[in-house]
Formats: structure tokens, C-alpha cells, sequence
């Protein structure tokens, strides 16, 4: 089982979003009757490529911890062409590039099946000995000639257990 905090999730939106706002920032420009616009097509200087380049970092880190293999893989090859300092880089593409991002980590969250333990629950060891135990069930009774029930299971878990209580170190 795989265990990773629900802030991973928030923090990859967070960067991708940082990451779009600097874009917007750095592209503005005020026209000569003041009024404030935005030039896309400008080339990303060295403040967003260096913001970039380590919100990128963090982000593919991110990636790798939630186990989205194929959006760390993207955010590599766009940290990588925003380090080779390629003049064909645009505040645009910039854009572009965060927008594919997160849509490929959408998909890929799409695909997975999510389950929230709460802290408390999570370092007992009632919940130590069933996440070892849960995937050799089958095995385990089958093994000892007895037929694959869930009120067996239970019963067994319930003798192998230590009592449910207040006293318990483990709560």
C-alpha cells in the first residue's frame, strides 16, 4: 500500500498555478494609455525562468510521490527545455506547457482509486497487523485447510489481536 499525504495533492495544484501567475506577470505590459496588457509572446527572462525551473523541481517531486510516472516524466522534459535556455521559449509556451501538465495529472488521477485513513487509525497496531496480513489472506487459510469466509478471518484477527481498548499503547 501506497501512504502519501493529501498536502502532496494540494501542493502539485499549488505549484502548477504559481507557475501560470508568474507567466502572467511577467508578460504584462502597460500600453500607452495606461491601461495594463498582456504580451504573451515575449521571451521568458531569467526571474520566471528561474521560479519556474524550481517550481518545477518540486513539482516533479510531487509527481513522483503520488506516483503519476508519466507527469513526472513531462515535467522533466519541460524543466529541462526551460534550463537549455531556448531563445524559441515564450511566456506562451510557458502557459501551454503548465496547461498539458495539469491535465495529464488529471488524467492519470482519474485512473487511480483513492482511500483516506485517518491519523489515529493509521499507527495502531490492529492496522499494522491487517495492512501485513491483507495481501496473503488467501493463502494464509488455505494453507491451514479452512474455507475462506469472512466471519473466520475475523474471528482469527480478532484472537490474534490484542483487545480493543483505551489502555492500548497503540491508540
Amino acid at each position: 500500500m501506497q501512504q502519501f499525504s493529501a498536502y502532496s495533492v494540494f501542493s502539485a495544484g499549488v505549484l502548477i498555478e504559481s507557475v501560470r501567475m508568474e507567466c502572467y506577470l511577467a508578460s504584462t505590459v502597460v500600453a500607452p494609455d495606461g491601461k495594463p496588457g498582456f504580451a504573451m509572446m515575449l521571451p521568458i527572462d531569467g526571474r520566471l525562468r528561474d521560479k519556474a525551473t524550481r517550481t518545477l523541481e518540486s513539482l516533479e517531486n510531487d509527481c513522483k510521490t503520488l506516483a503519476l510516472k508519466t507527469s513526472a516524466e513531462m515535467v522533466a522534459k519541460v524543466r529541462s527545455a526551460i534550463e537549455q535556455d531556448a531563445h524559441r521559449d515564450n511566456v506562451q509556451w510557458l502557459l501551454d506547457q503548465m496547461k498539458t501538465v495539469r491535465d495529464l495529472m488529471s488524467a492519470e488521477m482519474k485512473r487511480r482509486v483513492y482511500a483516506y485513513i485517518p491519523a489515529e487509525k493509521r499507527f495502531t497496531k490492529r492496522f499494522r497487523v491487517l495492512e501485513q496480513i491483507s495481501m496473503r489472506p488467501v493463502a494464509l487459510w488455505r494453507s491451514q485447510g479452512r474455507p475462506l469466509q469472512s466471519s473466520t478471518l475475523c474471528e482469527f484477527l480478532n484472537a490474534a489481536l490484542p483487545p480493543w481498548g483505551k489502555s492500548s499503547p497503540y491508540l
